[in-house]
């Protein structure tokens, strides 16, 4: 198979993706995203059990929110 069969391939089998798990994807890119740099200026100062203790100098409420969205939008796959 060609490198271009296979991405037609991929491609074709990439439509077949719920709205649901889109928008999860889309939560957690977004999310990654924003924290990334706190991640690892966190990681890099402070080492990494500390920077894990402090929770990566993010906000706790930042964290649930993001789990309860990816909750929610897990649950709308099983209805």
């Amino acid at each position: 198979m060609s490198n271009q069969e296979a991405f037609h391939v991929a491609f074709a089998r990439s439509r077949n993706v719920s709205r649901p798990m889109l928008i999860g994807g889309l939560i957690a890119v977004g999310f990654a995203n924003g924290v990334s740099k706190n991640i690892f200026s966190a990681t890099f100062e402070d080492g990494l059990f500390s920077a894990v203790f402090n929770t990566f100098d993010i906000s706790v409420f930042v964290w649930l929110a993001v789990g309860a969205g990816l909750l929610l939008v897990a649950s709308s796959t099983l209805h």
